[in-house]
């Protein structure tokens, strides 16, 4: 754990629970694809190349499961250390949250994530 010059490190770490208990939900207009070998994920005008593990945390996120499971099913599938993983897709979530491939909710929301568009009905431009 990073040292924390204020002498608060339970603090830090009651916020990162509080963050991970947070449903993760995909911006249903971002596109995935793979381009010469590289998976990209694109959203509007912008385009964020994603590695395996990083592609592999995107293929788990559902709308349904929390920061913390989400982590969870990551470390336990790839062998990774469960805490330093959370750390690591609190992160990257909060990278692609700013991006606006993502967003979070309150796990007590009664909220639901909007349904994908019917994408049969749209046309792909290459």
């Amino acid at each position: 754990m990073c040292d924390d010059s204020s002498g608060n490190e339970a603090g830090s770490g009651e916020v990162l629970r509080a963050r991970a208990a947070r449903v993760v939900v995909r911006n249903y207009r971002v596109l995935r694809r793979c381009l010469d070998g590289k998976t990209v994920l694109r959203a509007q005008q912008l385009s964020t190349e994603v590695d395996p593990t990083l592609d592999a945390l995107w293929s788990l996120i559902d709308g349904v499961r929390s920061v913390e499971q989400l982590a969870r099913l990551l470390a336990t599938r790839h062998g990774f250390d469960a805490e330093a993983c959370l750390v690591f897709v609190s992160e990257v979530l909060g990278l692609f949250e700013q991006r606006r491939l993502i967003s979070f909710r309150d796990p007590d929301s009664t909220a639901q994530a909007p349904p994908p568009p019917d994408l049969t009905q749209q046309r792909m431009s290459s």
